[in-house]
């Protein structure tokens, strides 16, 4: 059988009250978003001036038990209606063997005016999978990014792209990897210079060349504990308390001179390279015109 399978289909021409109700009863599934307020209040103005065409409602069979996978808005708008108030809606109804497979169908229903975001993909992915309880999305997050470059950088199969489901899978995929990274920013309240998505690309190419030293260079850069100046862990990690990066992850965390993504990439490898070769460093510069330095 395929990931999903769909056993019913028909368009309800008068869709009203009584079945938005039996629709709501029906049981979530683990970790589904939460309702917002303002769209439902964009779709009962859109149905009550007939300007609604066609909804979708989406049950499906999981494991034998009958839940709700899309139209949860819609619903609650329609409730919000005056009475008699009726609506076109396309129902479908589908049967879905794991949690984990009706992650990937959670992203087959997705809509421009309620676009199931990143983080309701990520949510819904690790409900199923019940492996990372405990772990703060944002470091998720990181993990996924840093790895997910690397990955459809060298593997044709993505061409660059990879669905949301595709980077999510990639917990799954690198669990080690994964999890020292997520060792290397505990605690959080000493780690927060280390929240910045270049410098979990660097980590992870650090894990790739040499994963034990990884753990002590980026124990090193976290805790600052008994570095000397002129030590490459001492100068990255100066540099790091001072610096926040352009845009995107954290961009908040410090204040201080921006510097672009592959400026602070950058400045990574050279202090993990500088280790690696026992060398003591004054400074760390990057040309922008010049080629990224790779991790030995």
């Amino acid at each position: 059988m395929d990931k999903y399978e769909l056993i019913s289909s028909k368009v309800v021409m008068k869709w009203g009250k009584v079945q938005a109700e039996k629709y709501l009863a029906l049981p979530e599934s683990k970790g589904e978003r939460s309702i917002r307020g303002i769209h439902v209040r964009m779709l009962r103005e859109e149905i009550k001036q007939g300007e609604f065409l066609t909804g979708h409602i989406v049950t499906a069979d999981l494991a034998g038990r009958k839940i709700k996978a899309n139209g949860q808005h819609v619903s609650k708008g329609l409730l919000a209606c005056p009475d008699g108030t009726t609506i076109r809606m396309l129902v479908e109804h589908y049967r879905i063997g794991t949690p984990r497979e009706f992650a990937t169908f959670y992203e087959k229903f997705d809509h421009p005016m309620s676009t199931r975001t990143w983080s309701h993909i990520l949510k819904i992915f690790v409900a199923a999978t019940d492996k990372f309880d405990g772990w703060p999305h944002r470091v998720m997050n990181l993990c996924i990014c840093a790895i997910g470059f690397e990955v459809s950088g060298r593997n044709q199969k993505y061409k660059g792209k990879m669905t949301r489901i595709e980077r999510c899978s990639l917990l799954e995929e690198f669990p080690e990897e994964c999890s020292l990274m997520f060792d290397f920013v505990k605690p959080p309240k000493a780690s927060k210079h280390l929240m910045r998505e270049p410098i979990f690309n660097a980590m992870y190419q650090t894990i790739l060349a040499d994963a034990e030293m990884a753990e002590i260079f980026w124990g090193q850069v976290r805790e600052g504990y008994m570095l000397k100046p002129r030590q490459p862990a001492f100068v990255l990690r100066e540099k790091l308390l001072v610096t926040k990066i352009a845009s995107g992850h954290g961009t908040h965390m410090t204040s201080g001179r921006r510097v672009p993504h592959n400026e602070m990439y950058a400045w990574c490898i050279h202090a993990w390279n500088a280790m690696r070769d026992d060398r003591q460093i004054d400074y760390l510069r990057w040309h922008t015109k010049s080629p990224l330095p790779k991790a030995k």
